[in-house]
């Protein structure tokens, strides 16, 4: 006997997770733009918004591995790790189809979410470079300030003195 309340509540969460994954993606491409756009309060709000959709997702995949350890205890499936592909052999064909197509929509959803971050992720690093060369450059200049003769140049000055410099 499938019991079918179950495998009702893990096609329910899995929809769940698919638009909480539908959600975290948004989330990810606001990082991307206000990386791009440099602009930090933005980023701050996205990383906030994708941290508060990743406590939900952990809510999600938690209830998911729930009902999933439950129906193989019921099937008598012996597997230390319980999966949803453990389960597919001992359903009804309707309900092995739906959840094998929402479980390929959430490996695609994570591959896309995958090249997001990792694109993110290079981005941050080329914005960081580009801050700590800024960085270097002021500190250089406060602890360096360039210094001036007499006749208002710099003595250092590579540029040959013009025939207004006194020097010349």
């Amino acid at each position: 006997m499938i019991p079918t309340d179950r495998v009702r509540r893990l096609i329910s969460i899995l929809q769940t997770e698919i638009g909480q994954l539908k959600t975290f993606l948004i989330y990810a491409g606001n990082v991307q733009d206000a990386l791009v756009a440099g602009k930090s309060e933005g980023l701050i709000k996205a990383l906030d918004q994708q941290v508060g959709c990743l406590d939900e997702l952990k809510v999600w995949e938690q209830k998911r591995r729930d009902v999933v350890v439950e129906l193989t205890a019921h099937f008598k499936i012996p597997s230390a790790n319980s999966s949803l592909s453990d389960l597919l052999p001992h359903l009804d064909h309707q309900a092995r189809e739906e959840l094998q197509n929402l479980g390929e929509t959430c490996r695609t959803m994570a591959q896309q979410l995958g090249k997001i971050q990792r694109v993110n992720a290079l981005l941050a690093e080329k914005s960081l470079v580009c801050v700590e060369g800024l960085g270097r450059t002021l500190i250089d200049a406060v602890l360096n300030p360039p210094e001036y003769g007499p006749s208002g140049h710099r003595p250092d000055a590579k540029t040959p003195p013009s025939i207004l410099d006194r020097r010349a």
